[in-house]
């Protein structure tokens, strides 16, 4: 037996045994999960594997527009500041920059935001429904990036292969971050599946997670991807140290880039989690809501040429290929499937003002529409 394999089995045999309740619940699971339709057990796996195929994809397209902006916003950014300097006009420039910098952040983190806001609004008005959910997120968010110190958490659990796999890209970064959303969310996904095969004497926590599955499943996935970014905050600018299995070489600089880049994306993500009525929602009705969406962004959407006026070749495009969708989402034939979705049906029906470029484009087009209908 190897050095490394000695190290893994000492902390494997230092792991405290299971407690007692903790045996009762998963018997009680595997109890029910033995008794429920097989269909539907088929149907939750097919879901457990495109929740992390979206949630990964989601975090990498994040990446992609961070770096992408950055290197296009360099550029643009440095023409037009010495465009600015030669007409002397540098310092307004700089302050309409700012401003839009801003903005872009403030957009960015903007469902974390409203998340927290209600979640304090919440705890207000009805503290006993909303205060497991918010001991939820702080209890993840600790446990996920280890602590203050960001040691230990979820991505330091390469240790347990050696310490010559710490530092892993699967463990450090944000394929990290898509395994534990996916985790997260197919548990209570299948809690809400068998909830109903469970012993007619089960703990009483389980009636708990099927009564609030979608508010503690978001609120722990907004934890688990705070204590994530966290995490790799620490790690690539207080604690710098290079990935163990990148190939090649290059300069620790280049590693602490690559560190906070999957910080960021992690960060942004945090804001960006599926919606409470997508995580309520059986497997099978789930798949046949998504074939759904699928054919209404597939069916073109006419705009009338007195409403097309009114809008840009970029965002009469969106509207083209995404109106009938929205509208369908607006006047309720769609349920929404994200938070994203959920604000922009709230938007589409009066009840908010919009804040995103997409619900001000569709508050803009049905503005137009009523004119034209008068």
């Amino acid at each position: 037996m190897n050095a490394h394999e000695t190290q893994a089995l000492a902390i494997l045999a230092a792991q405290p045994v299971l407690p007692s309740r903790m045996r009762v619940l998963v018997e009680e699971l595997t109890f029910a999960v033995k008794q429920a339709d097989s269909s539907h057990l088929g149907a939750w796996g097919l879901y457990a594997a495109r929740t992390f195929g979206v949630s990964f994809t989601r975090r990498v397209t994040n990446v992609w527009r961070l770096v992408d902006g950055i290197v296009r916003g360099t550029w643009q950014e440095g023409r037009g500041a010495a465009e600015a300097y030669k007409n002397n006009a540098l310092a307004s420039y700089l302050k309409l920059r700012a401003q839009a910098g801003y903005q872009a952040t403030s957009d960015g983190v903007s469902g974390l935001s409203k998340f927290l806001r209600e979640l304090a609004g919440g705890l207000r008005s009805n503290p006993k429904e909303v205060a497991p959910q918010l001991l939820v997120l702080v209890v993840s968010s600790l446990l996920v990036s280890g602590g203050p110190d960001g040691d230990g958490g979820a991505p330091d659990l390469d240790l347990m292969f050696g310490i010559d796999a710490h530092r892993s890209i699967l463990s450090h970064s944000i394929f990290m971050g898509a395994t534990l959303e996916a985790g997260i969310l197919s548990l209570l996904n299948l809690v809400t599946l068998v909830h109903a095969k469970l012993p007619e004497k089960h703990d009483p926590l389980w009636d708990s997670m099927h009564q609030q599955a979608s508010g503690i499943a978001h609120a722990a996935n907004q934890g688990a991807s705070i204590g994530m970014a966290y995490h790799l905050f620490v790690d690539g600018l207080a604690q710098p140290h290079p990935y163990t299995d990148i190939p090649g070489s290059m300069p620790i600089e280049a590693h602490q880039a690559v560190f906070v880049a999957n910080a960021s994306a992690e960060a942004l993500d945090a804001g960006k989690k599926p919606g409470d009525s997508a995580l309520a929602m059986d497997p099978l009705q789930r798949k046949s809501i998504e074939e759904k969406h699928k054919t209404y962004l597939r069916k073109p959407f006419d705009v009338h040429p007195r409403i097309s006026r009114f809008f840009d070749d970029t965002e009469l495009s969106m509207l083209r290929k995404k109106g009938s969708w929205m509208q369908a989402l607006a006047s309720g034939d769609l349920e929404p499937m994200s938070r994203e979705q959920e604000h922009f049906v709230l938007v589409a029906t009066g009840k908010i003002h919009p804040e995103t470029s997409f619900e001000k484009i569709w508050a803009r087009y049905r503005k137009a529409a009523r004119k034209i209908e008068e």
